[in-house]
């Protein structure tokens, strides 16, 4: 046995606590994202970068706005009552004005007047193709000039509906906030087009309100013009009702002046009739241009009138002579303007003696009236003729009353004014409403943001590498008995393994301490064999058996370390030593002396013992530890040592820890932090629990800063190593 010399000093460690209980907080978040900076990097580039292509393919859309104030001041100046009445109130008249503006009718209109049916992108607007070429850019193509035109109101009743449809999906109308002002805004493809479209609808709206309001009124109308006939006809009735009366009444009283009221009242009866007669027949004259009928009705020289039409008449048709057709059209025109005109002198003149006549019979009925009112008229009599002189009044009344009503509606027909105005026409706009460009982005980089640390979470406690211990036991369902911290040496020194000798108390030291009582607890006190694994290389076992088999030799306790990982052999570099038998050439000779003669190499420093690997095997190395030669070396350690540590292969890639693992009492699995994947450690532990049978301890590996075990005080230590 040959001894080595004790190592350098090394510098203070600086690593963090690593015992207590694990919580995450700022840090460790800070921590994970650190580790996983690259996948949420990538992430993040990846999301934005597609969606800024999609969003350059997207064809633009603009969108044009028209504003349209719901105001029925002007119909009220002028007399008319609003659409509306007051008591529902103006919210609920400016809501019910926008679904107007909705409608089906004021869509059928504005796509009449915008002649969509011809237009490619409501043609085809059902056509999915289409509507996948118009999102990344390649709409139909633009009609041709020779393309036929297309008028709405042939296409049949289906199409012109979906056409309707799809004009209106492409307005939105709201109310801009509690104000009176509706909005029409229409979104397309080519400024103008939008501005184009939001006009038309605020057009056809105003339109069908306008045409709402002379269907209303024409209704209305018709009405009133029934009522006001059967009124006048009433009142005439009533009349001859108390006309009949007074002279029935008037004779049996054998009143001399009321006779003579009544001679009157029936002579203007008569020149009444005949004048409404006469006035009736030149009216139909004049509508129907009969001048024949004229000159006999006006009372002009009716016989030399009709002999200079007759001749006008003649030369008109009779000559080709342009100048001299002319010249005869024109006196006839003449002649017929002066006929119409004496004619309608004529119609005047009856009027007014009609109206004269009525007045006069209204004084002759009031006189008659108050003739009879002078009268001692038997009870009976009077309260009959009281009777209809009422209901003649009333008639009246009614009649007044509605013929008021009609002039209004009529005037309101002839000049109707809306109950909304235009207050700003749409114009093209100068930019595009969709898509839109910096919503996109920053969606998208808050998305992918968030997509990205999902990941790296998603890595971290179920994908990637082992980040807790609480999460090392929940996934392994095996005890973890110490988290041992990434070294960092302030002199720049990367000999983890050598600080339980340069620097006792670092927070490396001081996790290897607790591995040991790990062991402890979980192994047996005394003559213990344990082996050393992992799932993957370069998770540290063994830097973590060196630095165990150390801690057991300065504790007093009678060490070796085996170094069995036969297909790369590690510690005799780090030991600076060369050996000129290693395990693998013990174990080659099938005959040689035993294990007591086995060259073993003794650190000076610490008194642990060593068997050292020289080479790599370039045979299988699972016959070589089931040999008869590797069971005698473990029956001598065992018998001549207090605790005996076998540096083993990871067992996630070959079978050398299994077999090992036959002649010890206990395993240790390390896994490094954040780094060896989950799969791996779930693989390598099942495979191992299922082929021995003895306890097998976890010990989490490489923390890194702010990742490391708390004392459960809810901060780290970090000053309390040196």
């Amino acid at each position: 046995m040959r001894a080595i010399a004790p190592p350098q000093s090394l510098p203070q460690d600086a690593a963090l606590p690593v015992e207590g209980e694990s919580q995450i907080d700022v840090r460790a978040l800070l921590s994970m994202l650190q580790r996983h900076r690259w996948l949420i990097l990538g992430t993040v580039l990846i999301i934005v970068a597609t969606a800024l292509l999609v969003t350059f393919q997207l064809r633009q859309q603009f969108t044009a706005t028209t504003l349209v104030v719901v105001d029925s001041r002007d119909s009220q100046m002028l007399g008319f009552e609003p659409g509306i009445p007051d008591a529902i109130g103006a919210n609920s008249q400016v809501d019910t004005e926008v679904e107007i503006a909705r409608s089906a009718k004021v869509g059928e209109r504005a796509a009449d007047t915008l002649g969509i049916a011809g237009w490619p992108e409501f043609r085809q607007g059902a056509s999915l193709g289409f509507m996948i070429r118009s999102l990344f850019g390649f709409g139909a193509p633009r009609p041709s000039a020779t393309a036929p035109t297309v008028n709405f109101a042939d296409l049949p009743q289906p199409e012109q509906a979906r056409l309707v449809a799809a004009l209106m999906e492409r307005i939105q109308i709201r109310r801009v906030g509690l104000t009176s002002v509706i909005s029409v805004a229409a979104s397309a493809y080519d400024p103008q087009t939008a501005a184009k479209m939001a006009n038309a609808v605020a057009d056809a709206y105003l339109t069908e309100q306008i045409s709402a309001k002379l269907d209303s009124n024409g209704r209305a109308a018709e009405f009133l013009r029934g009522r006001v006939d059967s009124l006048a006809n009433d009142i005439g009735t009533g009349e001859q009702q108390i006309d009949d009366f007074v002279n029935k009444t008037l004779g049996q009283l054998g009143s001399p002046a009321a006779k003579d009221l009544l001679q009157r009242m029936s002579a203007e009866g008569k020149q009444q009739a005949a004048d409404s007669e006469a006035l009736a027949a030149l009216q139909g004259a004049l509508a129907t241009n009969d001048y024949d009928q004229l000159l006999t009705l006006s009372g002009q020289d009716a016989a030399s009138l009709a002999h200079q039409r007759e001749v006008l008449a003649a030369q008109v048709s009779g000559t080709n002579d342009p100048a001299r057709l002319a010249a005869a059209q024109k006196n006839l025109n003449a002649l017929n303007d002066q006929i119409k005109a004496e004619a309608q002198q004529r119609s005047s003149a009856l009027q007014d003696d009609l109206s004269a006549s009525q007045s006069r019979s209204a004084d002759v009925r009031k006189q008659i009236q108050d003739t009879v009112g002078q009268l001692q008229l038997p009870q009976a009599v009077s309260v009959d003729l009281f009777r209809l002189q009422r209901d003649a009044e009333t008639r009246r009344t009614l009649y007044d009353t509605f013929l008021t009503k009609l002039r209004q509606v009529e005037q309101q027909t002839d000049f109707t004014v809306p109950d909304s105005r235009v207050i700003a026409s749409a114009t093209p706009p100068a930019d595009p409403s969709f898509p839109p460009f910096k919503l996109i982005l920053a969606g998208s980089f808050i998305f992918s943001l968030g997509a990205g640390i999902g990941l790296a979470f998603l890595r971290e406690h179920f994908i990637g590498g082992i980040t807790s211990v609480e999460q090392f036991e929940n996934l392994a369902g095996i005890p973890v008995i110490a988290a041992v911290p990434r070294y960092v040496s302030s002199e720049g020194n990367d000999r983890p393994d050598l600080a339980i000798i340069a620097e006792p108390l670092s927070a490396f030291a001081e996790s290897i301490r607790r591995v040991r009582m790990g062991i402890d607890v979980y192994g047996p006190r005394s003559k213990r064999c344990i082996f050393v694994t992992s799932s993957l290389p370069a998770d540290g076992k063994t830097t973590i058996a060196l630095a165990l088999a150390r801690h057991f030799a300065m504790t007093g306790t009678s060490t070796l370390l085996i170094d069995a990982d036969l297909r790369h052999p590690s510690i005799h570099r780090l030991l600076n030593e060369n050996v000129d038998q290693g395990l693998l050439g013990f174990l080659a000779q099938s005959q040689g002396a035993g294990a007591d003669r086995l060259t073993m190499v003794t650190e000076a420093a610490t008194g642990a013992h060593y068997v050292l690997g020289a080479e790599a095997s370039a045979i299988a190395t699972d016959s070589l530890l089931m040999s008869t030669r590797f069971d005698e070396l473990m029956a001598y350690a065992r018998e001549k040592y207090d605790v005996v540590i076998v540096d083993t292969p990871p067992v996630g890639l070959v079978v050398d820890a299994t077999i090992v693992a036959r002649h010890c009492d206990l395993g240790l699995f390390i896994v490094k932090h954040a780094a060896t994947g989950q799969h791996a450690v779930r693989a390598a532990l099942r495979d191992l629990t299922r082929r021995v049978d003895l306890p097998i301890c976890g010990v989490l590996n490489r923390i890194e800063r702010g990742d490391g075990y708390r004392y459960g005080y809810g901060r780290d230590y970090q000053g309390y190593y040196r």
